[in-house]
């Protein structure tokens, strides 16, 4: 969280606009980027309203990873409104509801998971029994112990997306990355 002069997002007299688009009315940085040239003429690029969110608005993945850890452990959310910004507070709190409608959501794959594991294994001892008595065990099991692997693995790969730790997030991070340094490189050429 904080504020550059070099940011031209938040140098922008039509900041808090450009936020709220992002965060209120959910439009892509591109969007974005095209929205403010026509209604203000200014000439902010796609990349520079998407570095502006990730660098200087509380980024909702690290909030989310920040609270659902904290709710696993049982601890408090810890208050610290040094570290607040007056004129930061409304995107905080942004942030922090779009956060906790994520811990809720992996709270609830979380429970799903377990549930369909414990139904997995039971299904896995009644196919070991049944092994006993006969060669093969019966069609409709092994679906239902596949249709269980796959919920499992389903909800896992949902819950990493929810916290953004998947893959394509990390791709995305990369990539934006590498279009910042290629900024800095042609804004330093």
């Amino acid at each position: 969280m904080g504020k550059s002069v070099q940011c031209k997002v938040c140098t922008s007299p039509n900041r808090e606009i450009v936020e709220s688009w992002i965060l209120e009315e959910n439009l892509s940085s591109s969007v974005v980027s095209k929205r403010i040239k026509s209604e203000f003429g200014e000439n902010i690029s796609q990349s520079s309203v998407w570095t502006h969110m990730k660098k200087h608005v509380m980024p909702v993945k690290e909030e989310t990873i920040k609270q659902y850890a904290e709710k696993r452990v049982k601890r408090p959310e810890p208050q610290d409104p040094q570290e607040i910004q007056n004129e930061y507070q409304k995107t905080v709190a942004q942030a922090q509801a779009l956060a906790k409608q994520n811990v809720t959501e992996a709270e609830k794959l979380d429970h799903i998971i377990e549930k369909e594991y414990l139904m997995y294994v039971k299904a896995v001892e009644i196919m070991e029994e049944q092994f006993e008595t006969q060669q093969s065990a019966p069609k409709p099991l092994t679906d239902y112990i596949r249709s269980c692997n796959l919920n499992i693995t389903q909800a896992i790969k949902t819950k990493s997306e929810v916290l953004g730790t998947d893959a394509e997030n990390k791709k995305a991070d990369a990539y934006m990355t590498w279009v910042e340094l290629m900024q800095r490189v042609d804004d330093d050429a």
